[in-house]
């Protein structure tokens, strides 16, 4: 049973994760995508080293796996697609996570799902139709198909969590963040060879602030997380980040200067009006 003081730290989450999409904004209008996304997993992974507790090998395994789907190829797209998209697009096409997990657990875990999932996911797809129509969409699809790809990584490191027992909370984030950086380096060579010699005409005051939030304050959230999941039921504290979109739009807007049309304002409504029926579903049958 989650106490006030729990409500409080799960509100304090929720509004940092919306400010992470800010963040990611703002830092990858400063560098290249991947040598943002390289700079916050070598912070984040350097931060929490001294606190490691070394797993056995297959728990490492399944570390590992998960840190190459959750951060080289969500968290690395995600930063890709902020760098064509606007916040508020991005924080509402992120909820699509839900309609592929759910539809992962049909596939693999062969969960059965009936006639109001499928008007979820079928709202869903809708809002997301609805935006298209946004210029900010239309005028980078391939953002959009980027983003979608980041949601779908996302919910397979869901399924592979499944299969990961308890491991001590900062060994985890450690983990997951010094798995990725190499190969986010890698890519960020790959993708933009000069990136890394411009980091001397970046503005540090405003980079360096950015980076801390994303490594400290973000990547400390996810143990406080984890926390309240044990805390309190797992699909009810699950649900309250559908709030996350609007966090997000609100922060875009106050901080971007970011404008928001009625195509995206009843896109969103309806995308996130599926999303939540899907929510409540897997709440009411007891899927995490």
């Amino acid at each position: 049973m989650l106490s006030r003081k729990d409500y409080i730290q799960l509100l304090i989450c929720l509004v940092l994760w919306a400010g992470n999409v800010i963040a990611i904004k703002l830092a990858v209008g400063a560098v290249e995508p991947m040598v943002a996304a390289t700079l916050r997993f070598v912070c984040a992974g350097l931060l929490f080293l001294p606190f490691i507790k070394w797993p056995d090998r297959r728990t490492l395994k399944i570390v590992f796996q998960i840190s190459m789907l959750m951060n080289v190829l969500h968290i690395g797209t995600l930063f890709i697609a902020l760098d064509m998209l606007d916040a508020a697009s991005v924080s509402i096409l992120l909820q699509t996570q839900v309609v592929f997990a759910t539809l992962l657990g049909v596939v693999i875990f062969k969960e059965s799902i009936h006639w109001r999932t499928w008007t979820g996911m079928a709202l869903a797809a809708l809002g997301i139709i609805v935006m298209l129509g946004e210029p900010d969409m239309m005028n980078h699809p391939q953002g959009v198909g980027i983003m979608l790809f980041s949601c779908l990584c996302l919910a397979l490191s869901y399924v592979r969590m499944k299969h990961l027992q308890t491991v001590h909370p900062a060994t985890y984030v450690c983990l997951i963040n010094l798995f990725a950086a190499p190969i986010a380096f890698g890519a960020s060579i790959v993708m933009a060879p000069e990136s890394w010699q411009g980091l001397h005409t970046v503005d540090w005051h405003i980079f360096a602030p950015l980076l801390a939030y994303q490594a400290v304050l973000v990547s400390s959230t996810h143990i406080i997380w984890q926390r309240l999941m044990h805390r309190g039921d797992v699909g009810k504290v699950t649900a309250f980040t559908l709030l996350i979109p609007f966090f997000t739009i609100m922060l875009s807007v106050a901080i971007l200067g970011e404008h928001i049309s009625w195509s995206m304002i009843i896109g969103g409504l309806i995308t996130m009006a599926g999303v939540g029926i899907i929510t409540l579903r897997r709440i009411q049958k007891g899927i995490a």
